[in-house]
């Protein structure tokens, strides 16, 4: 989407649930021309950090306009929608918990499209004269976005009723989309395993 993103690397091994920003990260942050983050509720490790950024250099996906309609309820609000295998000792959610709705957002391709769009809209603002390199790219990305998709979706047809549990309750926006049938999950926090309850 971007002309030219700066070569970034997260520390091998490292997960959104408990990663924590170097001094080097907070620099690389505040020098950049365009921060794009979920959101607090996700990466809580962002927010102090970003606090200085101005809101015109920042996109926060879970917070735009045309996201916020598609967002789902988490796994902790909506206990009907989707049965829960997990029945094991899950002290410690309190430590990292998406609030209420499900912030795994880059498993959606709507919300992957939505947010390609504010992005473009963003640049635009801020470097109107590549407009039509920006324009391009988001046409590009649209027509990749649109062809895997169908891929995809023509990939996992065979499986649409055939019941799975999956370890992490994270893929909801993928599960609905592509009409997949979860049966339950084994923990809501990936960093606590699961006791041997969860799996009788």
């Amino acid at each position: 989407m971007a002309l030219r993103i700066r070569k970034y690397y997260s520390r091998m091994g490292a997960s959104e649930h408990d990663y924590s920003l170097r001094p080097s990260d907070v620099k690389r942050l505040q020098g950049a021309d365009l921060v794009v983050w979920v959101g607090p509720e996700m990466e809580a490790f962002m927010e102090k950090s970003v606090r200085n950024i101005p809101d015109n250099k920042q996109v926060i996906i879970a917070q735009l306009s045309d996201v916020k309609p598609l967002l789902m309820k988490g796994a902790d609000d909506d206990e009907d929608e989707h049965a829960h295998a997990h029945t094991g000792d899950e002290k410690g959610d309190e430590h990292h918990h998406h609030g209420e709705y499900n912030m795994h957002l880059w498993l959606s391709p709507e919300i992957a499209r939505a947010t390609a769009v504010a992005i473009h809209k963003k640049l635009v603002e801020l470097m109107p004269q590549s407009r039509a390199k920006l324009d391009a790219n988001l046409k590009d990305f649209e027509a990749q976005l649109a062809a895997t998709d169908k891929q995809v979706g023509n990939e996992l047809a065979p499986l649409k009723g055939k019941g799975y549990f999956v370890f992490h309750d994270a893929y909801g926006y993928y599960e609905k989309h592509y009409g997949l049938t979860p049966l339950g999950h084994f923990t809501v926090n990936p960093e606590i395993q699961p006791g041997a309850p969860a799996f009788t």
